[in-house]
This record gives structure tokens, C-alpha cells and sequence, in this order.
């Protein structure tokens, strides 16, 4: 049960808004409209600064949640229920709060304010930094970024400073070794395998702390790539989070049920797919267990996705964050070391949460001449080269044409511990699928493209 306390910290008393609490009880009285917007915003009754608001609206939560009206009247009937009338005012304050606005259609807005103020609170109570909470100015969950980011820089200083003899060093890495063979040998390796099989035998999968970028032109098919590699490592069992500045999470999700049930994508954004292929999405639920979490929030900075992967690791355990793309995130400076530095944050992001970072950006653009050229890591902007552990490149002849299938390139052009070489897929543009061809690292064609995503020996759990 739930324990409601008459607030007694110091600190945390600059964070409240008495007058706006008051209009928040007042707005669920006078309008009916306003108490299903209030109960699914406000989740608790601490959210509240003042013990006795905290007691009215729960008073409220009890009356809503047995179906009744929400009045003075029937507020004071259940206060008195709860023998907690007389202690929040009696019936003249319950009936004085009607006064405190005419109309309930700010509802959000007063609801918006006092969460705030209950944000900033439980932040002075775990961490202080009184200096920075009392920006009024910037809403409580930028100041919680904020915060987050100003720790992990205490941290990141912290281990800049430690220094590690070659002895100790190589008695780590040896277990560190032992551990992985050992890990292999039972099937619990720690790298995760990306569902194309020569991209697995040249870079040995994604692995925790890594980055890695996928670079192509406008519309060669990032996110398509980054939709396979996601559903290929969820369907594995490992959880995988995107953060997606670029598109929502309405597009990607009819990308993905597009993979997955090779309805055309471009009939499910406009409505016009058959009823044979409604009833295929409503029947092929198994992607619906996928674990894949998404943030379609526009124009993060490195403290934003650093914070939405700390909340992910945290809640969901994910495995793999891709960022789609690092040129709809927001550097701290526009400029080329502006770039460099958030390359280098998102990088970090992976390192310090031992997760796999999987950003995607865009080439540089070519001359019309050039389109046809297999890019390189010069291509690269930014030295985004300079900080990947691999870089996929992606390329297909005459992509600007139309057509529904065609052959795409994924070129490994840097692996730092692995091979390089080119993954051929079939491209299904028309769906998004990509399936490998051929063995690119023997030449050997072991098997042609079915429409499902396997590996040899193999295949998805669904």
C-alpha cells in the first residue's frame, strides 16, 4: 500500500506549486472532461507537493475508479469516508477550491506544471545540484539530462586517470579470453550474431562497447538495413533499442511488419493493400514478441540518447542501440569538432553501458557522375572512420531507378579485429527484406534467397 507523508525535506520545498495544485483539483471538479486527462497523466497522488492535495486527489482516484461523478459534494463524502475530511480543510476548503478557475480546459497544462515540480524534487532528494534544478526555465526532464550528463563526465574523468600495468593487463585479457572460449563452448557467447553470415565470419558479430556505422546515400536503404538487423537480433532473444530521429515509430513499425510479412510497405502507409494482405498482418502476430524498443524523439543530443539508453539498459536490458541518424542528431557546435564530439559521445554511450552502438549517417554527396563508384571511408564525414570499430558501407548499381528487387552491397571497409569483404543480399524494395546471397567469404552459393532471413544452419524463432 501506497504511503502518503507530509513532506519534511528542506531542499526540495522550492520545488512546488501550491496555487497550481489547488487549480489541478479545482479543473477534475468542475469539468467531467478533464478527470480522464488528469488520472492518466498524474499516476500517483505524490505527484502533489501538500499532504492535503495529496489526499483530495486520491479521494478523486477512488471516485473515478468506481465510476462515479467528481464533485465538491461527492469529494467531501468521500474524504469523510476516509476519516480524512476535517484533517484537509473540511467541507469549506473542498468547496473553496471551486473557485480557483472557471473552465477545465487547461487540465494538461496545470498537470504538466505540478509533474514538474515533482520531477525536480525527486532529483534534489538523489543527487542535489541545487544550482541546476533551480533553472525554472528548463523543463525538469532536460535538467535531468543534464544532471546525467554532468555524472557521467565525473566518471569518464575518473577513468581517463587510470593507469594499468602491461602485466596486469595480459593476466586480464587471458581470463578475459578463457571466459569467451568457455562462453562458446556452452552457447552463451557474448557476441551477437547480425543474421548475415559472412558479415558474422568477418566481423564476429556485434560486441558490447563497440560502434559501429552503416554509411550510404540518401535512399540507399539504411533504414531498411537497420530494420533487418534489428528484427535478426530480437528474434535471437536479445533486446534492441533504437532511437530514431529521422522517422517515427509508426514508420518503422510498418517496416517491420512489411519485413516480416512481405506485404508491400508503400500500400500499408496508403491504405490501399487487399484484404488478403490486412488479414496476413492481423494473422502474422509473431513479430508483435519482438523485443525492440523505440524513441522516435527529433533532434537529440548525446545527453538525450545517453539518458534514453541508460533508461533502456535500465528497464529493458537492451543489447543493441541503433541512432538513425547522426545527422539528425544536435551537436553542441555545428562546426566539425562539434561533430567529432558527439561521434565520440555516442561511442562512449556503448563503452559505458556495455551495449553495441549501431550508427547509421549519410555519405558524402557525389557529383551525378560519381553515383555509380562503390563508396570508401573517405567518403566519410566528420572522422566518423576515424572512431568506428566497423564500418558497413551500402551500395547498389542504378538505385536511383525503380525497381522491386534488386542485388545490395553491404562493404565491410573497416573491422578492427576482423576481415573485410562485401555481404551480397537481395534487396526487396518493395518490402524492405534483405536476405544474403551467397557465402561472400568462400564464394561458395549455399543457398539462394527463400524470403526468410536465416542463417545456414540456423533460422529465426518464428
Amino acid at each position: 500500500m501506497t504511503q502518503f507523508h507530509k513532506p519534511d525535506s528542506e531542499p526540495v520545498r522550492n520545488f512546488h506549486n501550491s496555487d497550481m495544485e489547488r487549480a489541478v483539483l479545482a479543473c477534475i471538479m468542475i469539468d467531467a472532461k478533464a478527470a480522464p486527462k488528469a488520472m492518466m497523466m498524474i499516476t500517483s497522488p505524490e505527484v502533489f507537493y501538500e499532504w492535503k492535495h495529496q489526499m483530495v486527489f486520491r479521494a478523486m482516484g477512488n471516485l473515478f475508479n468506481g465510476g462515479q461523478g467528481i464533485d465538491a459534494i461527492t469529494v467531501s463524502d468521500e474524504l469523510g469516508r476516509m476519516e480524512l475530511l476535517e484533517k484537509v480543510g473540511g467541507d469549506s476548503y473542498i468547496g473553496g477550491l471551486m473557485g480557483e478557475v472557471i473552465t477545465g480546459a487547461n487540465i494538461e497544462q496545470h498537470a504538466k506544471r505540478i509533474i514538474d515540480c515533482k520531477t525536480r524534487r525527486d532529483l534534489a532528494k538523489h543527487c542535489g545540484m541545487f544550482d541546476v534544478l533551480n533553472n525554472m526555465a528548463i523543463p525538469a526532464t532536460e535538467v535531468g539530462v543534464k544532471i546525467v550528463e554532468l555524472l557521467i563526465n565525473d566518471i569518464d574523468q575518473n577513468r581517463q586517470r587510470k593507469i594499468i600495468k602491461l602485466d596486469s593487463a595480459i593476466v586480464e585479457t587471458i581470463d578475459d579470453i578463457g571466459k569467451r572460449k568457455a562462453a562458446i563452448a556452452s552457447g552463451n557467447s557474448h557476441l551477437i550474431k547480425t543474421g548475415f553470415p559472412s558479415l558474422d565470419y568477418r566481423t564476429g558479430g556485434f560486441e558490447p562497447g563497440q560502434l559501429w556505422v552503416v554509411a550510404a546515400l540518401p535512399s540507399m536503404g539504411k533504414s531498411d538495413t537497420m530494420m533487418n538487423l534489428s528484427r535478426n537480433v530480437a528474434g535471437r532473444g536479445h533486446t534492441v533499442g533504437i532511437v530514431s530521429a529521422e522517422m517515427s515509430v509508426a514508420s518503422l513499425t510498418r517496416r517491420l511488419i512489411s519485413i516480416h510479412t512481405d506485404v508491400n510497405s508503400l500500400e500499408m502507409r496508403s491504405g490501399t493493400l487487399s484484404e488478403d494482405s490486412m488479414k496476413i498482418i492481423c494473422r502474422s502476430s509473431d513479430y508483435w514478441r519482438l523485443p525492440i524498443y523505440i524513441d522516435d524523439r527529433s533532434r537529440p543530443t548525446a545527453a538525450d540518447i545517453r539518458a534514453t539508453a541508460m533508461m533502456m539498459v535500465a528497464q529493458h536490458g537492451i543489447k543493441v542501440l541503433f541512432i538513425d541518424h547522426l545527422f539528425e542528431c544536435k551537436p553542441r557546435a555545428t562546426d566539425n569538432e562539434g561533430w567529432i564530439e558527439l561521434v565520440s559521445n555516442i561511442k562512449s554511450v556503448g563503452r559505458d553501458l556495455g551495449i553495441t552502438t549501431v550508427l547509421l549517417t549519410q555519405l558524402n554527396k557525389l557529383n551525378a557522375n560519381d553515383l555509380q563508384h562503390k563508396p570508401i571511408l573517405k567518403d566519410l564525414r566528420h572522422g566518423t572512420d576515424a572512431a568506428a570499430d566497423v564500418v558497413l558501407m551500402l551500395y547498389r548499381e542504378n538505385y536511383q531507378e525503380s525497381c522491386e528487387q534488386c542485388e545490395l552491397e553491404i562493404i565491410t571497409r573497416k573491422s578492427r579485429e576482423g576481415l573485410l569483404g562485401t555481404t551480397k543480399c537481395l534487396y526487396m524494395t518493395t518490402t524492405g527484406k534483405q536476405g544474403e546471397l551467397e557465402n561472400s567469404y568462400s564464394g561458395q552459393d549455399y543457398r539462394t534467397y527463400t524470403g526468410n532471413v536465416v542463417e545456414p544452419e540456423e533460422a529465426l524463432p518464428f
